[in-house]
Parts: structure tokens; sequence; C-alpha cells
């Protein structure tokens, strides 16, 4: 797992203080798509990012994700990951996996959280809130570090092309 307070600086057009990184894949619509609103409002840059081999799972390769980003409207972008390396640079493992980072000032971007959207789960009949990110967000917007547990994602395992699994997956 990526610890908190990586600096690596998302490369993001714009003044932006602080920018979510999302490893996703195209059936996953999550509540980063729903709260374009609270995130432009608040200054946020938001790159969403889909490293499924479409070798193996075409259906998550970039002419769905375009149809996709079409459908919903996506106030971001939504870039595929060919080669796998940023996904292993960020050791996601499974989708969706948020990565939220915070800048203060001249620094360099700061790991603040890396985890979980919320508590949903396709079977558990949770509502998709997106709590989790969202107090996270709270806590970054208002100074403050992020102080709840951050909880792993559990989702679908990335759809690594065959042979390029990373050493930390399995």
């Amino acid at each position: 797992m990526v610890p908190i307070g990586l600096r690596r600086p998302p490369r993001l057009a714009g003044h932006v203080h602080s920018a979510i990184i999302a490893l996703r894949c195209s059936h996953q619509v999550s509540a980063c798509c729903s709260r374009s609103e609270y995130i432009s409002k608040h200054g946020l840059g938001v790159v969403a990012i889909s490293a499924n081999s479409a070798l193996t799972h075409p259906q998550d390769g970039p002419y769905k994700m375009a149809e996709e980003a079409k459908q919903f409207n996506f106030p971001f972008p939504y870039l595929y990951d060919e080669t796998q390396e940023v996904a292993k640079a960020y050791q996601a493992a499974c989708t969706p996996d948020f990565f939220l980072f915070k800048k203060d000032g001249r620094r360099p971007f700061e790991l603040a959280y890396h985890g979980q959207l919320d508590d949903s789960r396709p079977s558990n009949g949770r509502p998709v809130t997106g709590k989790d990110l969202r107090n996270a967000l709270d806590c970054v917007l208002s100074g403050r570090a992020v102080t709840a547990p951050q909880k792993r994602s559990i989702g679908c395992n990335i759809k690594w092309a065959p042979g390029n699994e990373p050493d930390y997956f399995g």
C-alpha cells in the first residue's frame, strides 16, 4: 500500500490545491461522477484512470470508456493506462481505489488519503454515499489531517495483462 505522506505531484492543469486520482473500470459508476458540482466548487483536480487490460477485458477498453464518459458527462479526464504502469506506481490492486492528494503552497502534492469510497458493496445493500472519501476531502479542504481510519478499497481486481501482474498482487 502506498504510504500516507508520499509526495508525488499529479500533473494537473490550472491551480488546484487538492487532487483525486481514482482507479476504476468502465462498469463502475462512482459517486465521484455524481459529485461534480462539489468537486468543481472546491477547485479539486480529478483524474479517473482505468488500468484493466483491454486484451482480456475489451469491455473496459478505451472505446467503452469514451462512451461512458460521454453518457455520464464526466467533468474530469478519464484516462486509459494501457501499460498498467500507473496502477503499479500507485500499488493499486482493485477498483475503485481512491487517492486524495493535498497541496500546501509551493510544496509538492502529498498523499492524504488512500482508500475506499464508502462501505457500500454490490451485495450488501448499503447505498453509495461516498462518505469515506467525502470526509477525507472535508478534512483536506479545511486544512486538517485526515484522522478517520482509512479503509482499503474492496472491489474487482485490476485485470492485469497476462504476464504483467505486479509482485505485490496475488
